[in-house]
């Protein structure tokens, strides 16, 4: 039976003193061997997601998105994305590896790899360099520019995506290879615009970290997410992705 998930749960947990209701807005594991739901956005050549050994793996200089019930954040809520990833080789590369949760702003659903159905796509995307060097900053917060460019991650031009904030920040981590690791994106409405914050762990201590506030009156829904990596980045493999939904 597929893995892959769209599901409503109402598992109660404390925090700040009141129970918050705790919502499973998607999840994969890929424990069948299958890409079902996960499609390539470059156009050309149009090469497949696939599964190997129970995980997913992103080829360098690929990309991969899927899509999730469009989940709207009221002040106060979150929407968190996380996963596990493996890098086989991480490459010293500015913004090598690219993690985002998008809008589809009205476009029709993505059905096939190589899809140019991107192109009026909003959102939020981070990126980070999977082994900088010189203690160099790596981490970006970026905000995407709809009508630019038909594929969805695979570029961090300013046409693109401009800065959320105007300099890198986070921990200067080169990641280490054949590890998982633990990625997290949060976004939490606050009545300014939305809060974000980036981690990245091995086991339980955060190897890298980020965050920013994004002013922004309308980019409240979301209903894709997105991961990509460079090609001097090296290979990547996902495994148990969540986007989790708490007030």
């Amino acid at each position: 039976m597929k893995k892959l998930t769209f599901i409503m749960i109402g598992a109660l947990t404390a925090w700040a003193g009141s129970a918050q209701a705790e919502t499973v807005v998607f999840s994969d594991d890929f424990s069948d061997g299958n890409s079902n739901g996960w499609y390539n956005s470059a156009p050309s050549p149009r090469v497949a997601a696939k599964v190997t050994d129970g995980a997913l793996v992103i080829s360098a200089g690929r990309g991969v998105q899927a899509l999730y019930p469009r989940t709207s954040l009221s002040v106060g809520e979150n929407l968190s994305f996380s996963f596990d990833i493996s890098f086989a080789s991480p490459g010293n590369i500015g913004s090598g590896f690219h993690i985002g949760l998008f809008d589809s702003n009205g476009s029709a659903p993505i059905t096939e790899d190589g899809s140019t159905g991107y192109l009026d796509f909003l959102g939020i995307m981070i990126t980070t360099n999977p082994a900088p060097a010189n203690n160099t900053p790596p981490v970006r917060f970026l905000t995407r520019v709809p009508g630019q460019f038909p594929a969805l991650m695979l570029s961090s031009s300013g046409k693109l995506y401009t800065p959320i904030i105007a300099r890198p920040g986070g921990n200067a981590t080169v990641f280490p290879a054949a590890t998982s690791l633990h990625a997290n994106l949060t976004l939490k409405r606050t009545s300014s615009g939305l809060n974000i914050a980036y981690s990245m762990a091995n086991g339980s201590t955060v190897i890298q970290s980020h965050e920013a506030s994004y002013r922004t009156k309308s980019l409240f829904s979301f209903d894709t997410l997105g991961l990509s990596v460079v090609a001097a980045a090296g290979s990547i493999t996902i495994d148990n992705v969540k986007v989790m939904k708490e007030p």
